[in-house]
C-alpha cells in the first residue's frame, strides 16, 4: 500500500514542479511561452486546493520522505517568484502550516534529497563541501569562479531559494551545528551569484541565518568573513535596476553581522564598519551612481543604522557626509524630491547626535540648507508636515547641541524674516512631532 500512496503522492506534486522557463520569466518575449506559463499558474491554483485537501487528511501518515517530498514542493510557493500568485501562496502557507515544528531528521532528509543533488555540479569554490568551512584557498586556482559559473544547472529550480528560505527559517540553533555542511554551500552559492536576483534571495537568506544561528559557528568555520566579503561584493553591483534592493537588504544584514561577530567597541569593529561607510556607500555608491536617485535614495534610508553603529567614528567621514545630506534640502532645477529630503533630514538628526563635539564647525552649513528647504516648502504653499515637522527637529537638536545658535544665528533668522522663520526655529516644545 505504502507503494501506491506514493505514487499517488507523485502524481499530486508532479504537476506542482516550477517549469524551468519562469527561472528566464523577465526575458521571455515569446507570447507563446508567455501565455503557457499564465496558464500552468490558474492550473496550479486548483491543483494546490486538491492537494490540500488530501493533506489535511492524510499528512499524519506520511513518512519522513513523503513529508520531504511534500515540503520541497510546496516551500516553493512561499516567498518571491514570478510562478505565485496570492492564492497559491495562501495555500502553500496552509499546507506548510501541518509542519510547524519540523524535525532535525526532516530538514536533513529535505536537504539531502531535494537541495543537495540541485547544486551539486556547481561547487562553491570556497567551501569545503563536505564541511561547510572555508577552504583556505579558492579550490581551482584563479579560474575556479569562471568554471564556477559555467552550466548553473541549479537554475533550471526557479523554486529552490525559496525551499532553501524555509530549510533556514525551520533550523533551530541547536541543530545548525549537524546540518552546517548541507545549508552553506546553497546559501553561498545564491548570495554570489552574478545574476542580481539570486543575489537579493541570497541575502535575504543570511539575513534570516543571522537570527538563530551560533556565532561560535560562523567564526569556528571561516564563514563569517566569506559572508561580509560577499556582502560587500554585492554592493559593488550598480547600474541595474535591482540596485536598490541589493542596497537596502545587503547593508542591514552586514550591520546584524558585524553586530553578532564583533566585541562592541573593538578595532575590529571598527574597520567593518569603516569599509562598510567609508569603501561601500561613500566610495562607491555616491561616487559611481551619484546620478541613480533611486540608489541615492536607498542608502540614505539605511544610513541611520549604519551612524548609530559607527557612533563619533563618523566624524571622520563628516566632510562627505554632510554635503550628500544637505544637498536634496538645496533648492534645484528639478525641484526636491520630498522622500530624499525627508531620509536625508532623519540621517541629518542621527548624525548630529553621534558626532557632537564636531557639530560647532558644521552648524552653519546645515542651518543654510535647513532654512532654504523651509522657504522652499512655504514659497511652493505645500502642505507637507513630515518635512517641516523634521526641518524643525533638526533645527532644535542642533541648538542642544549647539547652544551659541541661540544667541546668534537664530535671532539673525528671525530680524530677517520673522514671519518666514518663526515657526521652523519655534521652541523645542512647540514641535510638531
Amino acid at each position: 500500500p505504502m507503494t501506491s500512496s506514493q505514487s499517488r503522492l507523485d502524481s499530486l506534486l508532479d504537476p506542482l514542479k516550477i517549469p524551468q522557463d519562469f527561472a528566464r520569466y523577465e526575458r521571455h518575449v515569446e507570447t507563446e511561452i508567455i501565455a503557457s506559463l499564465e496558464q500552468w499558474k490558474l492550473k496550479t491554483d486548483a491543483c494546490l486546493l486538491e492537494f490540500r485537501n488530501l493533506a489535511l487528511r492524510e499528512a499524519s501518515q506520511f513518512s519522513i520522505q513523503d513529508q520531504g517530498s511534500v515540503i520541497s514542493t510546496i516551500a516553493s510557493f512561499e516567498g518571491d517568484g514570478s510562478w505565485i500568485t496570492s492564492t497559491s501562496r495562501e495555500i502553500a502557507k496552509e499546507i506548510l502550516a501541518l509542519y510547524p515544528e519540523p524535525s532535525v531528521a526532516l530538514i536533513e532528509s529535505i536537504l539531502i534529497h531535494h537541495v543537495k543533488p540541485i547544486f551539486k555540479s556547481n561547487p562553491h569554490p570556497s567551501l569545503n563541501l563536505s564541511t561547510g568551512r572555508k577552504l583556505p584557498e579558492t579550490a581551482g586556482g584563479p579560474m575556479g569562479t569562471q568554471d564556477y559559473y559555467e552550466g548553473q544547472v541549479w537554475k533550471r529550480h526557479p523554486g529552490v531559494p525559496n525551499l532553501v528560505s524555509w530549510c533556514v527559517c525551520n533550523i533551530q540553533t541547536v541543530a545548525y551545528e549537524g546540518l552546517w555542511h548541507l545549508i552553506i554551500p546553497p546559501i553561498m552559492t545564491l548570495l554570489d551569484d552574478y545574476e542580481a536576483p539570486y543575489k537579493i534571495h541570497g541575502i535575504k537568506i543570511v539575513s534570516e541565518l543571522l537570527q538563530r544561528v551560533p556565532i561560535d559557528l560562523l567564526k569556528r568555520t571561516g564563514i563569517d568573513g566569506l559572508l561580509f566579503t560577499s556582502l560587500s561584493t554585492s554592493l559593488t553591483n550598480l547600474h541595474n535596476p535591482f540596485t536598490p534592493t541589493i542596497i537596502r537588504t545587503a547593508i542591514p544584514t552586514t550591520l546584524t553581522l558585524t553586530n553578532l561577530s564583533t566585541p562592541p567597541g573593538s578595532q575590529i569593529r571598527f574597520d567593518k564598519l569603516c569599509t562598510l561607510l567609508g569603501d561601500s556607500i561613500i566610495g562607491n555608491v555616491w561616487i559611481y551612481a551619484s546620478m541613480e536617485p533611486e540608489c541615492v535614495q536607498a542608502t540614505l534610508d539605511v544610513l541611520p543604522g549604519v551612524i548609530e553603529m559607527l557612533g563619533v567614528g563618523c566624524a571622520r567621514y563628516l566632510k562627505a557626509l554632510i554635503p550628500q545630506l544637505i544637498y536634496p534640502l538645496l533648492p534645484s532645477l528639478v525641484g526636491p524630491s520630498r522622500e530624499m529630503q525627508l531620509s536625508s533630514l532623519r540621517a541629518l538628526h542621527v548624525l548630529i547626535d553621534e558626532c557632537l563635539p564636531r557639530m560647532p564647525r558644521w552648524k552653519g552649513t546645515i542651518l543654510d540648507a535647513v532654512a532654504k528647504c523651509w522657504v522652499g516648502i512655504i514659497d511652493s504653499g505645500v502642505n507637507d508636515p513630515g518635512t517641516r515637522a523634521a526641518l524643525r527637529e533638526v533645527c532644535s537638536k542642533l541648538a542642544l547641541v549647539c547652544p551659541s545658535l541661540l544667541q546668534e544665528e537664530y535671532p539673525q533668522l528671525l530680524s530677517l524674516d520673522a514671519n518666514m522663520f518663526s515657526s521652523l526655529l519655534g521652541q523645542p516644545d512647540d514641535n510638531v512631532g
